[in-house]
């Protein structure tokens, strides 16, 4: 506990003035009580609830509450081109800790050292076993249970794209399940965890393989139901965890609903899944039922209850979200996580972990999801919104203004039309512009009002945070990106002679992606391994680059050098859902 408080008051140094006394109860309540003379009293039940309780004393607050859940957790994406440094991790495991939440998963497909395989986390960051033990050690301190979150059968594209691994290789990103190397392989993968994670708990993954059984496989031993692969393989690797004292082994629950789809669709109502398959499942694994997506109380519900079918201890995960988003989406967040949390507690379901994902290349501004974490966290024990929430608190604990990281959230739009699809348009191509066009004509001209408001209103705030001035560059680069295809569109069909008028605002453009790149390049190195910082880079660049191509194919049309501008001429007036970077940013993919 020295320890404890010695780092506390290294990052909040006025508690150094306060006594702390703690008291333990069995009533699972958490109170602090503000004496005299900056004297506070904890009363909690269990360690993330002593450790919650600091938080308070920090605010120089009192509380009295209550928290359903055993387990508050977090899945943090480490995978997905960002790799946080150890640092970094560390700031986030403290301030989860205080807010309550007392077990993080680190999502690591492949950025973790094993011995004798140079090409599992080739470039691309991976902890060495030293790093990790650090943030063990460190998590120790604040009671935080750290957990590995792998993947031993889908998901490991990164992994499987050398060839120097084809001989673990099924598909593209499947593992070849019932073969002997592959199973050496998670011998290793699981042994190296161990040495270094100090938890029984261990997540496995096997989540989306989609194509299990139907590569290599197929064509080597036959066809063999995928049910019967995955829960042959489910058996192999639970007993590689039991060998190695993970004796509480957790899966996403996906596959099964998958199997029994028509469509592949996890969360299809009429998906079959027979008691044969049930049967076989293995009764120590851990089912996760996630769902990031419903804002329908009734479906969490009746979700619960379809997993209630197996034999098997169901958890729930709900996101918060960072993902494919340029800053935390804060409104689809709260749509919603509160229903997840509502139907754990009606349904009894006492472990709840909040994922953290990274996909699309992580270029989110990870700080703005502290409003997402703190937000959630107040929800796992009481009823709050943005309005009644306790901004005073979030803002001793964080440094951030509540209030403001809202505004930041509102760079992100609707959950069907996301700030990263105009963020990677391309400026000639514009197909994600004409796709939102064909669901909604005016839908350009109100966007290109609202990122100016929110530009000038983050603009005359008085703040200087890296969030926020990070925030007004994306909110000045969507707007000018809109406001120039508006114009492009309307001069290309009404008066081509006077596009050059854009001149000066492609010429702003290219100056402020100049800037994101320096605001990104300051993010990540300061946040991350440097493994990763190309994508984004090459991304932006690359968008600089169509800018200028824009301004020379303009200027070779006024003077007569070419005709017109296809790409400007083809438009299908149809929409489509589309939501990743190779999606928005060109329409060849070139394989070979």
């Amino acid at each position: 506990m020295d320890l404890l408080l010695d780092e506390l008051k290294r990052h909040y140094p006025h508690l150094k003035n306060n006594t702390i006394n703690l008291k333990k109860n069995n009533d699972n309540t958490l109170e602090v009580i503000r004496g005299k003379d900056k004297t506070y009293e904890i009363n909690y039940c269990d360690n993330k609830s002593l450790i919650r309780g600091f938080s308070y004393v920090i605010a120089g607050e009192q509380t009295k509450e209550k928290c359903d859940f055993n387990t508050a957790g977090l899945m943090i994406d480490v995978s997905r081109n960002a790799v946080f440094k150890v640092s970094y991790l560390k700031e986030l495991i403290r301030y989860t800790a205080l807010m309550g939440y007392n077990k993080i998963m680190l999502y690591m497909e492949d950025v973790y050292e094993i011995e004798d395989e140079p090409f599992f986390g080739y470039m691309r960051g991976k902890y060495t076993k030293a790093e990790l033990k650090e943030i063990v050690y460190y998590s120790k301190l604040f009671k935080v249970e750290l957990i590995p979150c792998i993947q031993t059968l889908g998901h490991m594209g990164q992994f499987l794209r050398w060839d120097y691994n084809s001989k673990y290789k099924d598909t593209n990103t499947v593992l070849y399940v019932n073969k002997e190397e592959t199973y050496e392989l998670i011998d290793k993968m699981i042994r190296t965890l161990k040495d270094i994670f100090e938890t029984d708990i261990i997540h496995i993954g096997m989540d989306e393989a989609h194509d299990l059984g139907y590569g290599y496989y197929i064509r080597q031993k036959g066809y063999k139901k995928p049910s019967d692969l995955f829960n042959e393989h489910l058996d192999k690797v639970i007993k590689i965890c039991k060998k190695h004292n993970f004796n509480k082994p957790m899966i996403w629950s996906d596959m099964y609903y998958r199997m029994g789809s028509k469509y592949d669709d996890y969360y299809d109502m009429e998906s079959v899944i027979s008691q044969g398959v049930i049967n076989k499942v293995p009764k120590d694994v851990e089912l996760i039922y996630w769902d990031y997506y419903h804002e329908d109380l009734d479906f969490y519900n009746k979700m619960i209850n379809n997993h209630k079918k197996f034999d098997n201890k169901i958890v729930m995960a709900s996101g918060i979200w960072t993902w494919a988003v340029p800053v935390y989406e804060h409104e689809r967040t709260k749509n919603t996580v509160l229903h997840a949390i509502n139907s754990s507690r009606s349904n009894e379901i006492k472990d709840i972990y909040f994922t953290m994902w990274g996909d699309d290349g992580q270029y989110c501004d990870f700080n703005t999801s502290l409003l997402g974490l703190y937000f959630v966290s107040e929800n796992l024990h009481s009823d709050f919104n943005d309005e009644t929430i306790n901004k005073h608190r979030f803002e001793v604990l964080t440094g951030y203004k509540y209030d403001e990281l809202v505004k930041i959230s509102q760079i992100n739009i609707t959950k069907d039309l996301k700030a990263a699809g105009i963020m990677w348009d391309d400026p000639l191509y514009g197909i994600n512009f004409n796709n939102q066009k064909a669901l909604n004509g005016n839908v350009w001209s109100e966007l290109e009002s609202h990122y100016e408001n929110l530009s000038q209103e983050l603009m005359d705030m008085n703040d200087k945070s890296f969030s926020h001035n990070h925030g007004y560059l994306l909110a000045k680069y969507l707007y000018l990106k809109i406001r120039i295809r508006n114009i492009l569109e309307a001069k290309y069909i009404e008066d081509k002679d006077s596009l050059n008028q854009l001149y000066p605002e492609i010429d702003e453009i290219i100056l402020l992606i100049e800037m994101l790149l320096t605001s990104y390049r300051d993010m990540w190195l300061k946040r991350y391994k440097p493994f990763g910082l190309e994508v984004i880079q090459t991304r932006l660049g690359g968008m600089i680059q169509r800018y200028k191509e824009l301004k020379l194919r303009i200027n070779e049309l006024i003077v007569g050098e070419i005709k017109n501008i296809p790409e400007l001429e083809e438009d299908t007036g149809k929409y489509q859902f589309i939501k990743w970077h190779h999606e928005f940013v060109n329409s060849s993919t070139i394989d070979r």
